[in-house]
């Protein structure tokens, strides 16, 4: 059952002749998504904005996620201006898909969504809006729910208490948190221009299942600040084909070896030198317990005594940090 309620008392007024409005893309990213996929592109199809372009770029899917977007593209390709299947041979990962569905399409603002969770029927309505009466060097995201296999809302995530949202005023600051902290803006809510795409480089294929993390980063880099709209727009599926699905088995998600690789090649370039000590710290000990299979809850109590000698933490321990601003635990 697909949960796409909304009010139009939510919305304010906008201008009604698609000729006037910019086109929205919104790109479906899809690896074996044939169990979920028909929602997501229904929550597509529903958007009470108008001027829409659909994209579904799979990667290298084993089960029936091309067929069915395919049937259902032909059943519905005239609710939008233009749609799109590219399907892959092999797979490449999360980041080049994104890419080659980004490639393919034509829309001004960029909205992706992997092909397991949802839209609210009213967001990309909602986005428009707030971006046609806001002048300001930024791109948008908002809250979200969380959904579970059978589509039922189990729990809801708010930002606006997070540190990058609240401690931060500009896109500069949002850098300095983003350095130190994954995860900031939810790719599932987000949406941005193609130039802002473009002007960061796109999504960075070295590193195969993260997407968001240096993209967003590399955003407020480059003077783009993330605004966080306080309305939850999007459903995001928690089921166990989902990529950053918790095994209560692991220390930590395989997903973060990703995460410390990237903050020691990149991240470390735009910190101190003992905290560039320490990312490249956190990695290898990650690296290590991942390659000796020692990810493992029975490690655990190993792997965080580890964790509390990295020469970064023993140091923010010991003489303070003039960053404390910019990470979530103050020592």
């Amino acid at each position: 059952m697909l949960i796409l309620s909304g009010t139009n008392s939510l919305l304010m007024n906008i201008v009604k002749n698609n000729q006037e409005i910019p086109l929205v893309s919104i790109i479906v990213i899809t690896y074996n998504s044939g169990k979920y996929v028909l929602e997501t592109l229904e929550s597509a199809k529903v958007q009470t904005y108008k001027n829409l372009e659909l994209i579904v770029s799979d990667d290298a899917s084993n089960d029936n996620t091309v067929e069915l977007c395919k049937k259902w593209v032909k059943e519905n390709k005239d609710r939008f201006v233009r749609t799109e299947i590219i399907s892959a041979k092999t797979n490449s990962g999360i980041p080049a898909n994104c890419n080659k569905g980004v490639k393919a399409s034509t829309g001004e603002w960029l909205k992706l969504i992997a092909g397991d969770d949802v839209l609210h029927m009213n967001a990309i309505r909602i986005f428009i809006e707030n971006i046609s009466n806001d002048d300001n060097h930024e791109f948008y995201c908002s809250n979200y729910f969380i959904i579970n296999e059978e589509s039922t809302i189990i729990d809801e995530i708010s930002l606006n208490d997070s540190r990058y949202f609240k401690n931060s005023s500009n896109s500069q600051e949002q850098f300095q948190i983003a350095l130190r902290v994954s995860g900031t803006v939810p790719p599932l809510t987000a949406i941005y221009t193609r130039k802002m795409y473009e002007l960061c480089g796109g999504f960075d294929e070295s590193y195969k299942l993260l997407e968001d993390y240096p993209f967003f980063l590399k955003l407020n880099q480059i003077g783009y600040k993330a605004k966080l709209i306080n309305k939850k727009l999007a459903y995001y599926r928690k089921s166990q084909t989902s990529v950053t699905s918790t095994n209560k088995d692991f220390i930590f998600h395989p997903i973060f070896l990703y995460t410390f690789k990237f903050q020691k090649e990149y991240c470390s370039k735009f910190v101190g030198k003992i905290e560039s000590i320490g990312f490249n710290y956190q990695y290898h000990l990650a690296y290590i317990f991942d390659f000796l299979n020692l990810n493992s809850t029975k490690f655990r109590i190993y792997y965080n005594l580890l964790s509390k000698l990295n020469p970064y933490v023993i140091k923010r321990k010991l003489f303070g940090c003039k960053n404390k601003h910019y990470y979530i635990n103050n020592y």
